[in-house]
């Protein structure tokens, strides 16, 4: 009974940690379309995300992202988005599903310019290229970036990606 509810209360944060991950990410990401990397909202923006970054990696060991169809999982538990957040989560899967990133993992706390540096690269993804997840892990090296890694968007054969 006690297991029973600790696994809830873990599910619950996790779930809480992954919307809000997607709404901080997903401000970032669209931040880094409209800004130079060294305007001050951009430098506010990353620090935010950062913290829940560096929280999340100190209580779980990691954070992995994960993109199945058209569901959220952090750290394999389902995201439960609710109706306030639900606008911003469907346009943060609409941007990963353009650049074909279905996985988004930290392994380690990571440094401020390292996640700026991945999310200016993510945002110069080219879009409708399904081998983008292979650019960026090419990048991440090249920049000496460790502890960010990416995997490619599934797709099945039964649905059809959309794409504006």
């Amino acid at each position: 009974m006690v297991e029973d509810r600790i696994l809830i209360d873990h599910e619950q944060v996790a779930s809480q940690w992954g919307v809000e991950f997607l709404y901080r990410f997903y401000r970032l990401l669209k931040g880094s379309l409209l800004y130079d990397r060294k305007n001050v909202v951009i430098d506010r923006l990353n620090r935010e995300c950062l913290e829940l970054i560096h929280s999340v990696v100190q209580s779980e060991g990691n954070l992995f992202l994960k993109i199945v169809r058209d569901i959220f999982f952090l750290n394999n538990i389902r995201i439960s988005v609710g109706a306030d957040r639900y606008p911003v989560v469907r346009s943060f899967l609409h941007e990963m599903r353009k650049r074909w990133i279905g996985e988004i993992e930290f392994t380690e706390k990571i440094r401020g310019e390292d996640l700026k540096e991945f999310v200016y690269i993510l945002a110069g993804a080219e879009e409708n290229n399904e081998s983008n997840y292979l650019y960026l892990k090419k990048q991440l090296e090249y920049r000496n970036i460790s502890g960010i890694g990416v995997g490619k968007l599934e797709s099945f054969r039964d649905e059809e990606i959309y794409v504006d």
